[in-house]
């Protein structure tokens, strides 16, 4: 039917050697005005050689990070546990320097865990099955605005909820991608009077979020790479984060068949939006 309809066909295929191997080929097919079909094949071992290797090393990156990220929370949960404990109960045997270098033991041992638990969940994305039935995004909405009722730049802040479909898309995930979305236009927008606005909309088995503030907004050259791991914007700075938060995002929408992008906020501000497919696991 592509075809007839005068538009080329991209296929590939492993065709058989005459000594029994086979050689994966790229194939373009197309109708010609007087009806015959022409195909050219061409030759895709080198890249699929390639994308082999690649697939390998990124996997054994992922099972690395994850094994580190892993083994690591338990002594660094202990070095905040005993630095808290000694805080708190012998605070009046320190001295005032005594106990400032006990609050920077404790908050960097706080920023390391985050720091793992975001590699960590970073190394996880897509190993998770899809769940049978579908999970409500509203709830999932809902679970991360209360518990981030206790930051201080919430208090006050407008948060607006759409219309948020339900999809088959672990609970674990979604609540990640809400909680770093949500939690950025809190953090970077939430002093306006506009507040935030949350919403979704499904298209067959498409299913796309946005999360949208009315702040600062990001400039041309940091949005290129505002979704790599790592990068902290110029907003960001002078704010507590680990730098993977929208890299998580990204990596998820990309694991369940979609994407994550950013957009402008009519009047200023930005607008994140994660788009996933729906598929029901198979029985």
């Amino acid at each position: 039917d592509l075809l007839k309809a005068g538009k080329v066909l991209l296929t590939e295929r492993n065709l058989s050697r005459k000594d029994g191997s086979t050689v994966p080929v790229a194939m373009n097919s197309k109708m010609m005005p007087d009806e015959t079909y022409h195909t050219a094949m061409r030759d895709i071992s080198k890249a699929k050689h390639l994308e082999e290797e690649t697939n390998t090393a990124h996997r054994e990156l992922e099972r690395f990070v994850y094994t580190i990220s892993h083994d690591l929370r338990t002594p660094l949960a202990a070095i905040i546990g005993f630095a808290d404990f000694l805080q708190n109960e012998h605070e009046k045997q320190w001295d005032e320097q005594t106990e400032d270098i006990l609050r920077e033991i404790e908050k960097a041992g706080t920023k390391m865990l985050k720091l793992l638990e975001d590699l960590l969940c970073l190394a996880t994305v897509g190993r998770l099955e899809r769940p049978k039935s579908p999970v409500s995004a509203a709830e999932v909405v809902n679970s991360v605005l209360a518990e981030l009722k206790s930051r201080p730049d919430h208090a006050g802040t407008r948060v607006s909820i759409g219309e948020l479909p339900s999809l088959h898309v672990p609970e674990t995930f979604l609540t990640q991608v809400f909680s770093n979305l949500i939690g950025n236009a809190l953090r970077y927008a939430s002093k306006t009077t506009e507040g935030i606005n949350i919403g979704g909309e499904a298209q067959g088995h498409r299913v796309r979020f946005f999360v949208r503030d009315h702040g600062r907004g990001i400039s041309e050259i940091e949005r290129e790479r505002i979704f790599e791991v790592f990068f902290r914007g110029e907003n960001a700075q002078k704010t507590e984060g680990s730098g993977l938060g929208l890299a998580i995002v990204q990596k998820v929408a990309q694991a369940y068949g979609g994407k994550a992008w950013l957009e402008d906020t009519p009047g200023g501000g930005c607008t994140f939006w994660v788009e996933m497919e729906d598929v029901p696991p198979a029985v």
